[in-house]
């Protein structure tokens, strides 16, 4: 059993296999990894190590591999026998690649996302629109009813009246009004 609690104070120059494993396992940066991976990696130089330095190149590969870098290159199972040159630019081509897919969700949620608002701002304005238009019509309809039941004036005075009203019932009454009323003057008032 590995002391962990005697680990806590773990330095990658003076480590051992044990305390490599550990390093690993706390990195919580690139960085940090790579330290861990070049430490590793001098300590595995001897060719009495290559088949320890394989198995932890494969640790490793799993390690990225359950991070979302999805490590495939036959090039892992030689991680560190390959010493620190080839650590570095495998790190740095993972880095790549983790940086792309990030970019690409990103892209793909920001685009999706941003469909969604479109549509949705399209939608709210097209039902805008249509309600002022819709609005516009229905009172150029009751002023046309009410110039031909009452003239032109009574016409005039109920279009004023009605200049700022949105609400469709509101309209709705002013025509049953026009319709039910016998004089300009009980016309006008039911529209007040």
């Amino acid at each position: 059993m590995v002391d962990l609690d005697a680990l806590l104070e773990y330095d990658p120059a003076g480590a051992d296999v044990a305390g490599a494993l550990v390093g690993f396992e706390r990195a919580r940066t690139l960085g940090e990894f790579r330290a861990e991976a070049a430490a590793l990696a001098r300590l595995l130089s001897q060719p009495g190590d290559v088949a320890m330095a394989q198995a932890f190149s494969s640790w490793i590969a799993e390690l990225m591999n359950k991070c979302g870098l999805r490590v495939q290159s036959p090039a892992t199972t030689q991680l560190l026998t390959g010493g620190e040159p080839m650590i570095a630019e495998t790190m740095k081509r993972w880095t790549q690649e983790w940086w792309q897919q990030g970019k690409n969700e990103g892209l793909r949620q920001g685009r999706n996302e941003g469909l969604r608002q479109g549509r949705n701002e399209g939608l709210r304005q097209g039902r805008n629109e249509g309600l002022r238009q819709g609005l516009k019509e229905q009172k150029v309809l009751l002023r046309q009813q009410a110039e031909r039941k009452f003239g032109p004036e009574a016409a005039a005075a109920m279009d004023r009246l009605l200049e700022r009203v949105a609400d469709p019932a509101r309209l709705r009454a002013v025509g049953e009004a026009i319709v039910d009323c016998d004089a300009a003057a009980e016309l006008l008032n039911r529209v007040r």
